[in-house]
């Protein structure tokens, strides 16, 4: 069951748990936003997306922010926590699947579920101690898993899931703060729960193209921004039908958290939380990684067996180098639009100056 808080309030102090600050976040940086009586989103936004490894004792408490399980008064912090976990024990209470499955008297439809669950559990980053098999992370994971399964019935348990719980459990369960820490199943159940609810459309129709499922469109647009940015690199790729929905279906569902280990996964999702364009950016990410494979795509032995493999692979270029490069790109796309309105939208002249006598 969930506990009560203890701690009515984030100050300097408790959001430190003993460690000094960083220079780079002195006076104006992550920490003074969480100290403060309200919140800039927007300012706590920038910072985020630039990463929080210099200070990643702040990311849990940051990515509850982004995330809205809490608000922008941390005056308040104790109430929101407070509704979101006992709404995760009331969904345990509802749902009491383990104590039926002891007894053998789990409906046979929740037994696949679990099962199908309990598989992808067991191959989630299976050298981190955190995930071992024999630990409580696991536990966590199929349980939040399944209570989200039963109480969305209208979305379910799709593969890829447990990739998106992965890092919310390892942040939020790694917490230097223990009161926040042991909490952190039901805190990562409802960060994962607003991370569905932004990722569901992938999985249906299109509202712009209802032949189309979402994620289908997103793929797409990948496929036009990489013509946009490298049209030799598209043009070799399309020519060898090495099309998007062959390799980069799992970026999009499981925001790229299978492509990278744990620590280069936090780092990409402080970017991804803090894009204010929701996971806009994850096209721009997804782009810089093709193009990072360039010359080995571009290669005169390359082939579609040969380029696919290489965008299945593990990638071997740093996060920061990927995002910058992302970055980059990004910037480019801004300020041929901003050329553009320019262009069509001129600026008004200046105003005349008045005649003189």
């Amino acid at each position: 069951m969930t506990k009560g808080l203890t701690s009515p309030e984030v100050d300097n102090e408790a959001i430190d748990g003993g460690l000094s600050l960083p220079a780079v976040l002195k006076p104006s940086g992550v920490r003074h936003l969480l100290a403060s009586t309200a919140i800039d989103h927007a300012q706590l936004l920038a910072l985020t997306f630039q990463g929080l490894d210099a200070d990643s004792a702040v990311r849990p408490i940051v990515w509850r922010v982004l995330l809205g399980l809490l608000g922008p008064s941390p005056a308040a912090w104790t109430r929101d926590l407070q509704q979101k976990r006992s709404g995760y024990d009331a969904l345990q209470r509802q749902f009491p699947f383990e104590g039926l499955r002891r007894r053998h008297e789990l409906p046979k439809d929740d037994e696949t579920l679990l099962h199908d669950i309990e598989k992808d559990v067991a191959r989630t980053h299976v050298h981190m101690p955190f995930f071992s098999l024999s630990g409580v992370a696991s536990e966590w994971m199929t349980r939040i898993l399944f209570l989200f399964a039963k109480s969305h019935a209208e979305i379910g348990y799709c593969q890829g899931m447990h990739e998106i719980v992965a890092p919310l459990l390892y942040v939020f369960g790694t917490d230097s703060l223990p009161d926040w820490s042991s909490h952190a199943e039901a805190d990562a159940f409802a960060a994962f729960e607003t991370l569905m609810q932004l990722l569901a459309p992938l999985h249906l129709a299109s509202k712009t193209d209802p032949k189309k499922t979402g994620v289908q469109v997103q793929m797409a647009r990948l496929h036009m921004l990489l013509r946009q940015h490298d049209a030799a690199l598209w043009l070799q790729l399309n020519s060898l039908a090495v099309l998007p929905e062959y390799y980069s279906f799992r970026w999009y569902i499981t925001l790229l958290s299978h492509e990278f280990a744990m620590d280069a996964t936090l780092r990409l999702w402080d970017a991804l939380l803090a894009d204010s364009k929701r996971f806009a950016f994850l096209h721009y990410v997804s782009c810089a990684l093709i193009i990072s494979h360039r010359d080995a795509l571009l290669h005169r032995n390359a082939d579609f067996g040969v380029c696919l493999t290489i965008l299945q692979s593990k990638p071997k270029i740093s996060i920061e180098a990927l995002l910058q490069k992302a970055h980059a790109l990004r910037e480019v796309d801004r300020d041929a639009d901003i050329k553009t309105r320019t262009r069509h939208h001129p600026p008004p002249p200046p105003p005349r100056s008045a005649s003189t006598t």
